[in-house]
């Protein structure tokens, strides 16, 4: 229907391409999911700017397709020459750029997915203006990638600097915020063994959620169950 009452290239129209996509992926028809997705990342390329944040979730999508197909190889080939055509049109310190570094890490393993999130943490601290969404993501990741390397002064300082990031971004009693705080008492309770600190920011977080959802939520629910645990390992030494 878009294309018969709308131009082409148009983003409804690619926004449609994307949902049939979807259809064919939920099928199981990997191979014609791609060609839709493929679709739309090219036609959004026609018709949004060049940094448009949608071309990084659809390049995202493609990648991540192939990737469920296990095509890692093709995969990887698509997004390398995604990542040369922006350079040529972004320059080398734009945050579509880091976008895309970070999805061909998602497509790696182990050192390689850290080498290309810490190669998009260092083009997201040189842009101007930075995509702080974009950058919460990146730190997220690379928090986690520390935390499991036992790395855990490094995986904290990643998740300590995001909290400051959605606390500068967010309303004082944002759920997001509350969520950070968690992951912060969980780092501290299950592999810094650092219990006061667990239990200052499980605090933190549970009075937000409960300022959000009330008592009867799941995300309090889980929070008040922590802390029950820190109580007691508390008590214990």
């Amino acid at each position: 229907m878009y294309t018969r009452v709308l131009p082409a290239p148009h983003p409804y129209i690619a926004s449609a391409l994307g949902n049939l996509g979807s259809v064919y992926e939920k099928k199981g028809d990997l191979d014609r999911a791609i060609d839709f997705y493929r679709q739309r990342l090219e036609m959004a390329e026609e018709c949004l700017p060049p940094g448009h944040p949608d071309l990084s979730s659809y390049l995202n999508r493609v990648a991540q397709t192939y990737k469920k197909k296990n095509d890692k190889k093709t995969s990887l080939m698509f997004c390398e020459k995604q990542l040369a055509s922006q350079k040529t049109i972004l320059g080398d310190k734009h945050p579509r750029i880091a976008s895309t570094l970070m999805t061909i890490g998602d497509i790696c393993e182990g050192e390689e997915t850290r080498r290309y999130y810490e190669e998009a943490l260092s083009v997201l601290e040189n842009c101007t203006p930075c995509s702080e969404l974009t950058l919460i993501d990146c730190l997220t990741m690379l928090g986690a990638i520390a935390l499991d390397d036992k790395r855990l002064e490094d995986g904290i300082a990643h998740w300590k600097y995001v909290l400051d990031v959605r606390r500068r971004i967010h309303s004082s009693d944002h759920p997001a915020i509350a969520l950070q705080l968690q992951r912060l008492g969980e780092a501290y309770f299950e592999a810094m063994h650092n219990y006061p600190e667990a239990f200052r920011y499980f605090s933190e977080s549970l009075a937000i959620y409960r300022a959000n959802y009330g008592d009867q939520h799941e995300d309090v629910i889980e929070v008040k169950e922590y802390l029950r645990k820190v109580k007691e390992k508390m008590a214990d030494s």
